[in-house]
């Protein structure tokens, strides 16, 4: 229901290196940045976390092992928050490195990541690595800060999956039709 947030622990292997994530989202609100899915404590900014910026509707993705602002983000620049249904997937293959992990967005059914925007410092290649991320716990609708939940969605998720595996772009597609 409205203002529902959902919260799980599903990433329990510290050596998880690919993972998808994958949800439908519907909102038609750009006043404020909106949480589809995230595992970083808005604290810390350690983990992943999908959204919709603040202002603009654009669909944002993060995969941060800093602390404080300015973590890379992956911006599809379309305003996302159009009132229409989209899916979004993320997926992510560390190669077992120190920040050289890659991660890839597909927005309705398309891999956009050749077209995404950076945004402090986000670069193909350059993603931080699993182990340092700090929590394995994932919130659906909002940012956990270990005491409160912020950034709420203002519309409607469905059909969130989680995969243990980075997707190919057929099995993405097939998500989205």
């Amino acid at each position: 229901g409205l203002g529902d947030v959902y919260k799980r622990q599903v990433f329990n292997d510290g050596a998880l290196n690919t993972f998808t994530v994958s949800a439908w989202f519907k909102s038609s609100i750009t006043s404020q940045s909106q949480v589809i899915l995230s595992t970083q404590p808005a604290s810390s900014n350690t983990g992943f976390s999908i959204f919709l910026g603040n202002s603009t509707g654009y669909l944002r993705a993060q995969f941060s092992a800093a602390t404080g602002s300015g973590a890379p983000i992956m911006e599809h620049q379309v305003n996302m928050a159009d009132g229409n249904w989209h899916n979004v997937i993320l997926a992510y293959n560390d190669t077992g490195g120190t920040n050289n992990a890659s991660s890839f967005m597909y927005v309705d059914g398309v891999d956009v990541t050749s077209s995404v925007t950076d945004v402090n410092g986000w670069s193909q290649g350059s993603v931080p690595t699993w182990s340092s991320f700090t929590t394995n716990r994932v919130t659906i609708g909002m940012y956990f800060d270990g005491s409160n939940y912020i950034d709420s969605m203002t519309g409607f998720i469905d059909q969130v999956r989680i995969f243990n595996t980075t997707l190919t772009d057929a099995q993405a597609e097939d998500c989205y039709t």
